[in-house]
């Protein structure tokens, strides 16, 4: 990733998350209908990108694990992209059950061991949808530099993108499913974000827990970054859906004018330029 002075933004300020903290709970919404998108050229192979060195990343006002995340994340720039989807992550689990009872009364609260997969994951979102939406959907900005563990976190009730991931992909490996953290930013630097990829069905699957969305196909079809980075109609279509779907979410701010001004991704007329560069890390509970 190239240009990292808007880190601040990328992990604090460009994105929210769907749901409220009064009123009904609010479920992960299914995407809207996508709409007409002229064509466009994907973003250019990771492989062809430059690699930057590790130290000139900048240093974000996070602290604890999630300093440490931040910092120590495999950039993609430089490197073969379908890498990562065949030898980055061992897809399996490493969770001790009893080891976090909190987490796990939370997890089978809402759903079951022998449940299908992908409904596990849906499971496993809604948690973070429904009890710690994102700051900027609240209307307000919160501490950056909060240092929680994932049941600390679940508590407090609110969020920031990078906590929220870290959140879900504790629940989903509780759950017994494989997932991992995505550092995604456009080739601009102007948008970033922190989202997860869960091992669902032998096969890697995007999830924006911010926005509430699993990345699937109008055909049902789930995919990941590596599917929107290689095929064009795979990107045009989850552009649009992705836009809608974080239409659906303005509906649900508190303060609409500090959404508009705070969701850097929405703002953009495609907002899966976000997916420009992207690096991983594997982020085992135990």
């Amino acid at each position: 990733m190239h240009a990292r002075n808007s880190i601040v933004i990328q992990l604090l300020c460009a994105v929210l998350l769907p749901g409220t903290c009064s009123g009904p709970p609010v479920s992960a919404a299914e995407p809207a209908a996508p709409r007409a998108e002229p064509a466009r050229e994907l973003p250019p192979p990771a492989a062809a990108m430059q690699a930057r060195d590790i130290r000139q990343r900048f240093v974000p006002p996070v602290a604890g694990i999630d300093l440490e995340q931040a910092l120590n994340y495999t950039d993609s720039d430089g490197l073969d992209l379908a890498w990562f989807y065949r030898s980055f992550t061992y897809p399996r689990v490493f969770y001790k059950p009893g080891s976090r009872p909190a987490l796990e009364k939370v997890v089978w609260e809402q759903t079951k061991a022998d449940a299908p997969a992908m409904d596990r994951l849906r499971a496993c979102l809604d948690v973070v949808v429904q009890r710690m939406p994102h700051y900027i959907l609240l209307g307000y900005n919160g501490a950056p530099d909060r240092a929680m563990t994932e049941e600390e976190l679940l508590r407090s009730g609110h969020g920031w993108c990078n906590e929220q991931a870290r959140v879900l992909v504790a629940l989903t490996q509780i759950a017994g499913l494989p997932s991992r953290l995505v550092f995604a930013q456009s080739r601009d630097s102007k948008i970033a974000h922190v989202v997860t990829e869960v091992y669902v069905d032998d096969r890697w699957v995007l999830v924006d827990q911010t926005e509430g969305m699993i990345f699937i196909r109008a055909d049902g079809n789930p995919i990941n970054v590596l599917d929107l980075r290689t095929d064009p109609d795979v990107w045009r279509e989850m552009d649009a859906i992705y836009k809608s779907q974080q239409l659906r979410n303005r509906e649900r701010a508190k303060d609409k004018s500090f959404w508009d001004t705070g969701h850097g991704i929405a703002r953009r007329e495609h907002p899966l330029d976000l997916f420009e560069c992207v690096g991983y890390h594997n982020y085992f509970i135990h």
